[in-house]
C-alpha cells in the first residue's frame, strides 16, 4: 500500500506519520495488530508491506506537523468514497494533501492554581463529519491541540473528577499557534453507594444514572462486581438515580420511594401522601454522599390478553405503552415503554410490567384505546385481561376556494381550548404522521394530539376514537387554516364533516423605524399566529413582508442587532382573511449599548459571577449581562438604560459587590470595565444539635444594606466546592468567601432529621457587617432563635 503526502502547495511532506487502521476487527483472522504505521520519507512518500485484509474497510490517516490539517481516506466498502477494497498485490493510493491549518495551546489547571494531568481537551459544539480534534494535557497541565483549520471554535475541556469547562470564541489562525488558551476546572462532588437485590446480593454492571434537582445535565456510573458505584456529578446539587440492570425491574429512586419504604435506606413514605425525605429533598441524594444503597426488584412479567369487548374474540394486532403509575401528588414523566404494532398470536403479549409501577395504554386498528390498572388474573400466570371496544371515526374534505387541498395538515386534539388554557399547554412535540391515503396510523399514537394529511382528493380520516369533545384543526403551507370546537364523537360511531372550506391566509407587511442614526436594513422581524411563525429581513428603507400568516392576531417582534436596536417590545395586530395589514413598526426608542467587563478577586477572574445592570433613575429597569467565563469576562448587547449601577452575585446567591453609576449605557455606546472587586468573608456558626440529629441543610435569607432585593442562600453539607464562592462546610458551620462589604440582617433555617422526625427546623435572627478583606464571625446562640414563620 503506498502514495505520496504534499501539502496545499504542492510540496512535499516529510515525516508524516501514516496509519492504516481496520474498521471492522480483526484486520484478518489470527492477525493480532489492528493497525500498522509508518512515515512519509523526504519526497512524501510511504508505502506498506500488510496482510491482505478480510475487513470490509480500511481507513488510512495522516499527521503531520501542527500546522497541516488531517487527512483520511476510506478504502473498501466500509470506507466509503467508492474505494475498492485493498486487494493482494500493489494497491495505489495516490497523493494525499494536506490543507493548512493551526493549533491552540495552553493549560488546565483547577481552582487551586495546580495543574491537571491527563484532561481531555476537545473542539465543541456542532462540527462537520471530520473535524472532531482532541488532546490531552501531560503532567504539567498543558495540552497542544492541533491540526485545526483555520476559524472560531468553542473548546471543551474535561477530566475525571471535574466539572468540565467550555471557552467560546477562540480563533484559530492557518500557520499559526494561538497561545494561553487556560482552562479552570473546579472539582466534582461525588456520590457513592452500592446496588443490591432484595436478598442483599450486590448487582455488578448495573447502569446507575443521576439526574440533578434542578435540572441540567446528569452523570453516571457502572457497578463493579460487588455492585458498587462512584458517580462524579457534573453539577454539583443534590441528584436522584435511575437504575438499570438485566434481569431486574427499572428502578427511578423519585417516583419509587414514594412507593415504598423498604426500596431505600433511610427514605420515609407516608400512605397517600409525599413524605419529606432528607429535610425536604424527596427522593434525592446530597452531593458528598457515600452511603447510597438502591435496592432493585426482580423484573415482573405480565401476560397481556387483549380481546373484542362484543365478541371476546382475540385480537392479534396492537400497540402497548407502559405508563408510570401516580403515587400520592407526584409522578414520574418520560422514559415510558413502548412495544410497537405487532402481530400477537392469539392476542397475547408478554413483556416486563410491574402492577404496582405501571398503568397500560393499547391501540389497536377500529377499536378505542384502551388504559387501566396491570390486575393480574392470578399469581401464577400473571396474565391482564384487556376488552377492547369499537371507536368512532371522524372523515371529511378539506377545500380552498371551492378547490381540493391535498397535503393540508389535519390535526386532531383531545383537548378542546376552553379546556387547554384551564391546565397546562399541551406537548407539541409528540405527533407522529401516516402518509398513507390521509388515514392516521393509531399506532403511533399521542393522548394529547394526532396528525394526518388531506389525499388527493382532499380528504382525511381519523379512526379509534374515544367518545368526547375535539378540537380540529387544518391548515396549509401557505397559510390557510380552519378551526373547529367542539367535534363531538359518540362512542363507536362515525361523523362525516363533508366539506371544510378553510380561510385564506394574510399577509402582514410595514415598515421599521430605529434609532436616529442607525440602518434599518438587515433586521430580523417575525410574526407568530397560532402556532405558525414566518420570517422577514428588513430592506434598506426598512420595509419587510410576510406573506402566508393565518388569519388571527399577530405577535410582531424584533431581534435584536447591536449597533442598532435592543429589545423590542412585541407587538399585536389582527389579520383578516385574505387581506393585506400595513403597519408601521416605531423601535426608536429601542435604543442598545455594548458592555463588557473583566472582574477579578483577589488578583484572579472571577470566575461564575451572575452581572446584572440596575439603571439608577428607575430600578425596575435591569438587564443581565449573564455569568463571567474563565477570565472573568462578560459582554453584552443590552437596553440604553442609562445611568446604571452594575451588581454581581456568586455562583450560591450570595451578594459579592455593587457598583453605584458604574456606567453610562446611552444608545450606541460601548462601555469597557476592569473591575477589581473589594469583597469580604462570612461565616455563619449555629448552635450544636442534640445527640442523634443529622445536619441536612442551612439556608439563608437576609436584606443587604446596599441592595434593595431579598438575598437568598442555601448550603448542604460535604460539599465544599459546591461553588467556587462556598467555603468551609460542617455540620456548625459555613463559610462564604465573597461576600459584598457592608451590613445585613439575616434570618437562618437550619433543617436536620432525627431517626424519629426527618424534617426538623431551627430559625434564628442576627445581623453581621462585613468589610473587605476581613472575615465576619455570625455566631448564632440560643437567644437569637425565632418562631417559624405563619406561612412555613
Amino acid at each position: 500500500v503506498f502514495g505520496r503526502i504534499v501539502d496545499s502547495k504542492g510540496a512535499a511532506v516529510r515525516g508524516a506519520k501514516v496509519e492504516l487502521r481496520a474498521l471492522e476487527l480483526p484486520w484478518r483472522p489470527g492477525e493480532p495488530r489492528e493497525s500498522f504505521e509508518t512515515s512519509s520519507d523526504d519526497t512524501g512518500k510511504f508505502d506498506f508491506t500488510v496482510p491482505t485484509p478480510t475487513s470490509d474497510g480500511v481507513v488510512l490517516t495522516v499527521r503531520a506537523g501542527p500546522h497541516l490539517d488531517l487527512a483520511t481516506l476510506g478504502v473498501g466498502p466500509a470506507g466509503g468514497r467508492g474505494e475498492p477494497r485493498l486487494k493482494s498485490g500493489d494497491n495505489d493510493l495516490r497523493t494525499l494533501t494536506l490543507g493548512p491549518a493551526g493549533a491552540l495551546t495552553g493549560r488546565v489547571i483547577d481552582e487551586r492554581d495546580q495543574p491537571i494531568s491527563g484532561a481531555l481537551v476537545r473542539l465543541a459544539g456542532k462540527l462537520p463529519r471530520g473535524m472532531e480534534r482532541q488532546t490531552r494535557s501531560n503532567a504539567r497541565g498543558e495540552f497542544e491541540l492541533a491540526h485545526v483549520p483555520a476559524g472560531t471554535y468553542m473548546l471543551e475541556a474535561l477530566a475525571d473528577g471535574f466539572r468540565g469547562a467550555k471557552l467560546r470564541d477562540k480563533d484559530v489562525v492557518a500557520d499559526k499557534t494561538t497561545e494561553g488558551v487556560e482552562f479552570m476546572l473546579f472539582h466534582a462532588m461525588t456520590i457513592s453507594g452500592i446496588v443490591v437485590d432484595k436478598n442483599g446480593v450486590g448487582v455488578a454492571e448495573a447502569r446507575v444514572f443521576g439526574r440533578p434537582k434542578h435540572g441540567g445535565p446528569g452523570a453516571g456510573a457502572l457497578t463493579d462486581a460487588d455492585g458498587r458505584f462512584v458517580v462524579h456529578l457534573l453539577q454539583n446539587e443534590p441528584h436522584r438515580f435511575d437504575v438499570e440492570a438485566e434481569g431486574f425491574a427499572q428502578l427511578d429512586s423519585f417516583s419509587d420511594a414514594l412507593e415504598r419504604r423498604d426500596l431505600v435506606e433511610g427514605l420515609q413514605v407516608e400512605k397517600g401522601g409525599l413524605a419529606e425525605v432528607y429535610g425536604e429533598l424527596r427522593g434525592y441524594w446530597e452531593q458528598g454522599s457515600t452511603d447510597v444503597r438502591l435496592v432493585l426488584d426482580r423484573a415482573v412479567l405480565t401476560r397481556f390478553v387483549v380481546l373484542d369487548a362484543a365478541t371476546s374474540a382475540p385480537v392479534p394486532e396492537f400497540a402497548l405503552t407502559l405508563e408510570w403509575k401516580q403515587i400520592g401528588t407526584s409522578s414520574r414523566k418520560g422514559g415510558e415503554p413502548t412495544f410497537r404494532r405487532e402481530l400477537h398470536p392469539h392476542g397475547e403479549f408478554e413483556c416486563e410490567a410491574d402492577p404496582r409501577r405501571h398503568t397500560y395504554l393499547i391501540v389497536a386498528s377500529g377499536y378505542a384505546p384502551a388504559r387501566g390498572e396491570i390486575l393480574h388474573d392470578s399469581a401464577a400466570t400473571r396474565r391482564c385481561i384487556v376488552r377492547l371496544s369499537r371507536g368512532g371515526s371522524i372523515t371529511g374534505q378539506v377545500f380552498v376556494s371551492g378547490k381540493l387541498v391535498e397535503g393540508a395538515d389535519v390535526i386532531l386534539r383531545e383537548t378542546t381550548l376552553e379546556e387547554l388554557f384551564e391546565g397546562p399547554l399541551m406537548d407539541e412535540n409528540k405527533a407522529y404522521w401516516s402518509e398513507h391515503e390521509g388515514v392516521f396510523d393509531p399506532f403511533w399514537i399521542d393522548e394529547t394530539r394526532r396528525k394526518t394529511r388531506s389525499d388527493a382528493e382532499g380528504r382525511f380520516r381519523f379512526d379509534s376514537l374515544e367518545a368526547g369533545d375535539y378540537r380540529l384543526e387544518i391548515k396549509t403551507k401557505v397559510g390557510e387554516r380552519r378551526s373547529m370546537e367542539p367535534v363531538k364523537i359518540a362512542a363507536g360511531m362515525p361523523l362525516d364533516l363533508g366539506k371544510v372550506e378553510l380561510l385564506l391566509a394574510a399577509t402582514l407587511q410595514g415598515r421599521v423605524l430605529t434609532p436616529q442614526g442607525t440602518s434599518a436594513a438587515g433586521l430580523d422581524v417575525s410574526a407568530s399566529v397560532f402556532d405558525v411563525t414566518r420570517f422577514a429581513k428588513t430592506d434598506a428603507e426598512g420595509r419587510f413582508r410576510i406573506p402566508a400568516l393565518p388569519a388571527g392576531r399577530a405577535h410582531v417582534s424584533i431581534g435584536n442587532k447591536p449597533g442598532v436596536l435592543a429589545r423590542f417590545p412585541v407587538q399585536r395586530f389582527e389579520l383578516a382573511p385574505d387581506e393585506t395589514e400595513d403597519v408601521l413598526l416605531d423601535a426608536t426608542g429601542s435604543v442598545g449599548a455594548s458592555i463588557s467587563i473583566v472582574a477579578r478577586i483577589d488578583g484572579k477572574p472571577a470566575v461564575g459571577l451572575d452581572v446584572c445592570a440596575v439603571s439608577v433613575v428607575d430600578p425596575t429597569l435591569r438587564a443581565r449581562l449573564g455569568r463571567t467565563r474563565n477570565l472573568g469576562a462578560t459582554k453584552e448587547w443590552i437596553p440604553a438604560i442609562g445611568e446604571c449601577s452594575v451588581e454581581f452575585l456568586a455562583p450560591s446567591g450570595m451578594p459579592v459587590a455593587r457598583l453605584p453609576k458604574a456606567a453610562q449605557l446611552t444608545s450606541g455606546a460601548e462601555v469597557k470595565l476592569d473591575l477589581d472587586l473589594s469583597v469580604g468573608r462570612l461565616a455563619f456558626e449555629w448552635p450544636t444539635l442534640p445527640p442523634g440529629e443529622r445536619f441536612r441543610l442551612v439556608e439563608l435569607e437576609g436584606r443587604h444594606s446596599g441592595r434593595s432585593e431579598l438575598v437568598r442562600v442555601d448550603a448542604r453539607p460535604d460539599d465544599s466546592v459546591r461553588d467556587a464562592d462556598l467555603g468551609a462546610l460542617s455540620d456548625q458551620r459555613c463559610e462564604f468567601l465573597w461576600v459584598q462589604p457592608g451590613e445585613a440582617e439575616w434570618t437562618v433555617r437550619v433543617l436536620s432529621s432525627s431517626a424519629t422526625d426527618p424534617h426538623i427546623q431551627r430559625y434564628y435572627r442576627r445581623s453581621a457587617t462585613v468589610v473587605a478583606g476581613a472575615l465576619a464571625e455570625c455566631r448564632l446562640k440560643p437567644e437569637d432563635r425565632i418562631e417559624p414563620p405563619k406561612d412555613d
